[in-house]
């Protein structure tokens, strides 16, 4: 009777109701934050080359990497300060397990904000690379709301991972774009 295929669906079905509502949730702070962030940034009105584009969006991509960096010192912490110091011990419990998520997951965001941002900087209009810092400061947030909804239930990081990963597709399909159709 156990074995049924409906036995676990109710759990299930409410898990995926959170991270639907997280992801939504991630969505629209995200489109607020931008929102707002857009009519505050300003940008140079000088004309600037490709180098300086670049140099611009290489600065940025500084913000992604403080996020890994975060996520390395928390795992050395917990190894330093546990059982876990022996790294083939076989301690590592939920929190190592959530931490080491943590970076896995950043460290592939990270690669495709750094090359989104680098190909978007290339080929934008001057006015719209005001968009680079605020990805930027999606990024943050939703690492940070990331692993403390991660920390909380793991469902709950749904959220985060949206405020991350949204803004990324947002910038790739507005290069295709401008690529491709501008």
């Amino acid at each position: 009777m156990g074995d049924s295929p409906n036995a676990d669906s109710k759990p299930a079905r409410r898990d995926q109701l959170v991270v639907a509502a997280g992801m939504i949730l991630g969505a629209v702070l995200s489109l607020l934050i931008a929102w707002l962030l857009w009519h505050r940034i300003g940008i140079t009105p000088r004309q600037i080359g490709l180098d300086e584009r670049l140099a611009y969006a290489a600065k940025w991509a500084l913000v992604p990497g403080v996020c890994l960096l975060i996520g390395i010192m928390m795992i050395a912490n917990l190894r330093f300060f546990t059982r876990g110091i022996d790294p083939l011990s076989g301690f590592e419990d939920k929190t190592f397990a959530i931490w080491q998520r943590y970076i896995r997951n950043t460290l592939e965001q990270s690669v495709l904000f750094v090359i989104g941002i680098t190909a978007y900087s290339a080929i934008t209009y001057q006015y719209w690379l005001k968009l680079i810092p605020i990805v930027a400061v999606l990024f943050v947030i939703g690492r940070a709301l990331f692993v403390i909804g991660y920390l909380i239930k793991p469902t709950y990081r749904a959220a985060g991972f949206a405020m991350t990963f949204y803004p990324i597709i947002g910038l790739y399909g507005l290069t295709i774009y401008l690529y491709w159709f501008a």
